[in-house]
């Protein structure tokens, strides 16, 4: 088709965020594409306009919350810099297509969206984005939910990144989102042979306190001399990092490495044998993950370790990517990895080899693509 102007929309940082950061770079290949947001996404053909993380002074974020608690959410929203500054970069904006990413844009998009149509990708479920933080419950869930209400109905289509939170979505707003997974770029990798006396586990990711890391900590005190773990993480929260490496100190088969960027993952956990992920969470967003690690795992070609959760379950199952116990406790993975033996997981990353074409962002962002094509025509 006949490229058109695109503006993609995100309050995070362009080159860090690898879900925006991917609409931009498939989008640069067909339109003119605007990238708006808090950095570069270091993306060839594209426009950058860039907003500012604009730091809020103690009485105005006291201010802000006593509105969201009179539930004056139009006055919280529209007084919040990064929306005012926004509101301004979008009005010297043209474009044909505006794509809102999270709840927090979708406002000052639909505001300013002009004749433009507008795609708003939800993520996850915003609701319950920070279940765990108090305040977030009292101040921001309240405030989220009739932001859905209020704004979802209004979009001209809308994507999210799984079945089951798409759903929910259909039920509490009546939208249905088309589902465009996390997935990430196809990598022309090769499985690497497991040394039957040294199985390398990884877990990557973010030292987040609510992910209860520490679990796989002392599930590798259950694990026989065969296993090593590398806990690749990003210190999101520093204090939490600190004491998990505190807390495996005393067993040297637990090993911290570097991070590294965005799109070198996939070759670094080629080097490992399993990807060890399990969540337990009672939200919605824990319940339905699909998340980036899931497809990372698959393109550096290393077989899977998960729980139960339904939307990971059910691809593993399909392409039998790994094992995948019958609860979230550390204690039946240890089990179940004990269990394992060399040839069994060479069979799992032979698996995981054939299902990576199908498993990638390739195939996930058809489905971007062709909602984009159908509302630019």
């Amino acid at each position: 088709m006949t490229p058109r102007r695109v503006a993609v929309v995100s309050f995070t940082n362009l080159d860090l965020d690898s879900r925006v950061n991917r609409q931009i770079r498939f989008l640069s290949q067909l339109h003119e594409t605007t990238a708006i947001g808090l950095s570069h996404p270091n993306v060839e053909r594209t426009e950058f306009k860039p907003l500012h993380e604009l730091q809020r002074t103690v009485g105005t974020r006291l201010f802000g919350a006593l509105k969201l608690l009179a539930h004056r959410y139009i006055s919280y929203y529209w007084a919040l810099p990064e929306v005012v500054e926004a509101a301004q970069v979008l009005r010297e904006t043209e474009a044909d297509l505006i794509i809102a990413n999270d709840l927090e844009t979708l406002p000052v998009v639909l505001a300013n969206c002009g004749n433009a149509r507008v795609l708003f990708d939800a993520h996850e479920y915003s609701p319950e984005e920070f279940e765990a933080r108090l305040k977030f419950r009292l101040l921001h869930r309240p405030f989220r939910i009739w932001q859905c209400r209020r704004y979802i109905p209004k979009v001209d289509a809308m994507i999210t990144v799984s079945e089951g939170i798409a759903d929910i979505y259909h039920r509490e707003v009546g939208v249905k989102a088309t589902v465009v997974w996390n997935a990430t770029d196809f990598e022309s990798l090769a499985p690497q042979p497991v040394d039957r006396s040294r199985i390398r586990l990884v877990h990557h990711g973010g030292a987040i306190r609510q992910r209860r890391l520490e679990r796989m900590i002392s599930m590798m005190e259950l694990l026989d001399d065969r296993f090593e773990l590398d806990l690749i993480l990003r210190p999101s929260d520093p204090d939490y990092y600190r004491e998990l490496q505190q807390l495996a100190e005393h067993n040297p088969r637990i090993h911290f490495p570097s991070t590294v960027a965005m799109l070198e993952v996939p070759a670094m956990l080629n080097q490992y044998d399993l990807g060890v992920y399990v969540i337990q969470e009672s939200t919605i967003n824990g319940r339905f993950a699909l998340p980036n690690k899931f497809f990372e795992f698959v393109q550096g070609r290393v077989a899977l370790a998960i729980g139960p959760s339904p939307e990971m379950a059910k691809l593993a199952k399909k392409h039998k990517l790994g094992l995948i116990t019958d609860d979230f406790c550390f204690e039946s993975m240890a089990r179940s990895l004990n269990q394992l033996d060399s040839a069994t997981i060479e069979r799992y990353k032979r698996n995981v080899h054939t299902a990576a074409p199908i498993l990638s962002a390739d195939t996930s962002m058809k489905n971007f693509i062709e909602v984009v094509d159908s509302l630019l025509n």
